[in-house]
């Protein structure tokens, strides 16, 4: 077949060993552990013991200021140390470590108090809003010398720390304000880590770090300050919950840990940023081994850790993708240059004509005006960066930052209007002064972003300004419209709209119908054009594929997939479009090194570029430049052997549709052919259109006819030609131009659509009413597969929670690996990659060992140069920027 592995790649194998789900192989045992519970839940003697422990853990050694462990730990994360990582994927990884140094170290401060040591971190679930009061009487003091002598930070910290404490009711009304459960459950939904981990995701879902940020800034300070965070109890409470998520995540994605490998080998090479897969997570030492801790011992599980959670979170709630909400977005805000101070964004959105509205000056009032939204937090500071002496080596690279705040139940309690709205923002910091945003220049400005459309599927032509500005941007990227985009759906764009349906089998009447709705935001290969606006014909190409011998590379692919199946699919594909009676390819070849390739596939997060970003799962899902396709990472995407999921797309359809460009070959407008713009499931073989723009470019004296204009009676489309080499940069030049137009003076022109409703034709087949219905019909599939899932982990933990004092024998290897197979028949939230069967044939095959080299690591062969995507993103757009 062309494709294998190198010397090198057996050897990574070997090293990177993965359980047949996944997860690292491990061959640490597991420990006598400790049951984690929720502190409103503990008896008061456990409380008491807990809280003694603490105060145990806050005594110096002999006598030092400073010297406790508590200090020493709580240091850590902020003043003095600086280890803390936010804002990478190594979050949560980091943060667990963290918490079973915490852990143990409490432990031995409950034998020193002549107990047996047996005593567990609690956690708070936030998500009952049930503030464990009882902690403000049992922590309101530090001892004597607790903190170092002649420290600023000592004076200044040991000052406010009691006295600017929020009351309970308050931040229970903070947490209620900041949405952290529902942003808790969103990122549990998440498909993979990368996404769940960190608040480098920047499209729709929260990460569990958003969360996390939600609540620090929820509870006030110390909470809000990251220097002095870990000084508060409440803080390591938190983590311990915020630890649950993630464990309840691991349960979940089996293939977390491939993930998070591959990812970072994407960072690493096209950001030029250190490889966290491979760094240790300083300062911390295994409990077992005692050597340095590595990310992927927080992928094991947490009994090799020493503990074990009482109940998970359950399972997050089946979202409907069609049930798109408004979001105000604070876009790129440039987290570097807040000096390391963090806010609290509260968000208000009013009817842009209303000039009386005054914004409130405290959070008494905030809560309860009407237009009140909610807030969004950002975190920054020194934990970005790793304190070396008196040196800071940055390990994550200071990125801009998204932040959002749901603003659709103010929509629906004011009854605004979406192109209308007008967004007020007042920021409060870490210590709880009130501020302008215009006095807080690293804050970008709020805009409304939601839905292509308000509704897509009510056969209603009434369109308001902002779904008229997203009419004529999509029009203009697909080269049907050329004009201004102003919101008015004049002359131009109804002639545009006209084009784009007959191109699309509907009656070319200019009205925009459901059927018209739902081709404006299904999800479409990618974004080469389909018509030139200028000429009234299809779009021109220019080069034809010259290579005889096909030689493609592959980046690094997303870690749920196995990398020898992927080459598989893409050489299956290539010499599909090679396997008629016009042969043009002599060989069709894997090769290891970038530089030796005409064909280039890549995967990157294309969220950025992604024009129906905030329509759930429609928008482009393939990047064509010249002979190199970068698939958007943010997707979920399918071999042909694995199961269908609701969110999926096939690999090997938008390959085959990608290459197909390669090759020269334009936009048919034939559905079932494989060069259709719009993404369909199944369609893997060279349609009628699809050979004859195959014999334009490569059959001598070819007489064809051109089939498209004969059956659809599109716009006039000439000879088929190649790639459209400048037509992503042309995109983004038009896109990015259009961030700083202010939406703010759209109207509606009504009179473009006062003319009466006319039923649509026909489209050629039911493409559109079938995807639809299948959809559905998959996430009833997926609620019903997954339905059995937390009644199964919470007997499964209830099960181990009762028997957790006796014997270890009960919980050897073997019998863990039992649960986890049964744990897997009810619950696995994602359909394993990992077919045994296949892999067998493929190692032996290659005269590998079947039984040590089967769910290793896939080593990457990455591309070496950077082709700036950051600066050729495509913004989400359609957003209406009333300040």
């Amino acid at each position: 077949m062309g494709c294998g592995i190198t010397k090198d790649q057996k050897i990574e194998r070997q090293n990177n060993l993965l359980t047949s789900k996944g997860m690292p192989v491990s061959n640490k045992k597991i420990m006598d552990f400790v049951v984690r519970k929720e502190i409103n839940d503990i008896s008061h003697e456990e409380l008491i013991r807990f809280f003694d422990a603490v105060r145990t853990m806050m005594h110096n050694k002999e006598g030092k200021p400073g010297s406790s462990d508590f200090f020493r730990i709580a240091g850590y994360s902020g003043w003095p140390s600086y280890h803390a990582q936010m804002g990478s994927e190594t979050f949560a990884i980091w943060h667990r470590m963290l918490l079973v140094e915490f852990e143990q170290a409490l432990q031995k401060a409950d034998k020193t108090n002549g107990n047996d040591g047996k005593i567990s971190l609690p956690y708070w679930d936030w998500s009952h809003n049930t503030f464990p009061k009882k902690i403000y009487d049992l922590y309101r003091e530090f001892p004597k010398s607790f903190f170092p002598e002649n420290d600023p930070n000592s004076e200044e910290f040991s000052q406010v720390l009691f006295t600017k404490r929020r009351s309970p009711q308050e931040i229970s009304d903070y947490i209620k304000a900041s949405r952290a459960p529902e942003l808790a459950e969103q990122a549990l939904s998440l498909s993979e880590h990368w996404k769940f981990s960190s608040t480098k995701w920047r499209g729709v879902g929260a990460s569990v770090e958003a969360a996390n940020n939600a609540i620090h800034m929820a509870c006030g300070f110390p909470m809000s300050s990251m220097k002095f965070a870990a000084f508060d109890i409440l803080y390591w409470l938190h983590h311990c919950n915020v630890d649950r998520y993630f464990t309840k995540y691991l349960h979940m994605d089996f293939d977390a840990y491939q993930e998070f490998y591959n990812s970072q080998k994407i960072i690493s090479e096209q950001k030029d940023l250190k490889n966290l897969a491979t760094l240790p997570l300083e300062p911390f030492r295994h409990p077992q081994s005692n050597k340095h801790a590595m990310p992927r011992d927080c992928f094991e599980d947490t009994k090799t850790m020493g503990y074990l959670y009482d109940v998970l979170p359950p399972k997050p709630q089946v979202q409907n993708s069609h049930e798109n909400p408004y979001y105000a977005l604070f876009e790129g805000i440039e987290v570097k240059n807040l000096n390391g101070k963090s806010f609290i964004l509260h968000v208000f959105a009013i009817d842009n004509q209303q000039e009386d509205f005054e914004l409130p000056n405290t959070f008494e009032k905030i809560i309860n005006c009407p237009n009140y939204a909610g807030f969004t937090s950002v975190i920054t500071g020194l934990n970005y960066f790793k304190k070396i002496g008196n040196q800071s080596e940055a390990l994550t690279k200071i990125e801009p930052i998204n932040a959002t705040v749901d603003i659709n139940l103010v929509i629906k309690r004011q009854k605004l209007v979406s192109d209308k709205i007008a967004l007020k923002v007042v920021c409060e910091d870490e210590y709880g002064q009130f501020f302008n945003i215009e006095d807080i220049p690293a804050i970008t400005l709020p805009k409304v972003i939601g839905p292509f459309f308000e509704n897509n599927d009510r056969d209603i032509t009434k369109t308001n300004a902002r779904e008229n500005y997203n009419i004529q941007k999509y029009l203009e990227i697909m080269g049907y419209y050329h004009g201004t985009k102003d919101g008015v759906l004049g002359e131009q764009s109804i002639h545009a709209i006209k084009e784009f349906q007959k191109s699309m089998g509907i009656q070319g009447d200019g009205l925009l119908g459901a059927r018209t709705k739902q081709f404006f935001i299904r999800p479409r290969h990618d974004y080469v054009r389909d018509h030139d606006a200028k000429t009234s014909k299809f779009a021109q190409i220019i080069d034809k594929f010259e290579f005889k011998e096909v030689k493609f590379f592959i980046g690094v692919q997303p870690g749920y997939i196995i990398r020898e199946e992927l080459a598989d699919e893409i050489e299956q594909a290539i010499r599909l479009w090679d396997n008629h009676d016009n042969s043009i390819f002599t060989k069709v070849t894997q090769v290891f090194k970038e530089k030796h390739a005409c064909v280039k596939i890549y995967f990157d997060d294309l969220t950025q570029n992604n024009l129906l970003h905030y329509d759930g799962i429609e928008g482009n899902l393939v990047r064509v430049e010249g002979h190199t396709l970068t698939f958007d990472l943010s997707r979920r995407w399918l071999l042909k052997h694995m199961a269908r999921e609701v969110n999926g797309f096939r690999f090997q359809e938008v390959f085959l549709h990608g290459f197909g460009h390669i090759l020269g070959i334009e936009h048919t407008l034939l559905p079932g052919n494989i060069m259709f713009p719009y993404y369909e499931e199944g369609v893997k073989r060279l349609g009628s259109q699809d050979l004859h723009s195959f014999n334009m470019i490569y059959t001598k004296n070819y007489s064809g006819q051109n089939i498209n204009n004969s059956i659809n009676k599109g716009p006039n489309q000439n000879s088929s030609i190649g790639p459209q080499k400048d037509n992503f940069n042309d995109i983004n030049n038009q896109i990015n131009m259009d961030n700083n137009v202010n939406n703010q003076g759209f109207y509606d022109n009504n009179t473009q659509n006062k003319s009466k409703i006319t039923k649509e034709s026909n489209f050629n087949n039911d493409n559109i009413k079938n995807y639809n219905i299948e959809k559905q019909d998959e996430m009833k599939k997926e609620n019903i597969f997954q339905s059995n899932k937390d009644q199964y982990t919470d007997k499964k933990e209830s099960d181990l929670v009762k028997n957790s004092s006796q014997k270890e024998e009960k919980f050897d290897n073997n019998n863990n690996m039992k649960k986890q197979e049964n744990y897997d028949d009810n619950s696995m939230k994602k359909q394993s990659v990992h077919d045994e069967g296949y892999w067998k044939k493929k190692l032996e095959s290659s005269g590998e060992n079947v039984n040590t080299n089967k769910f290793d690591v896939e080593p990457q062969q990455i591309r070496t140069d950077n082709y700036n995507s950051q600066n050729n993103q495509i913004n989400t757009g359609f957003q209406n920027q009333n300040y």
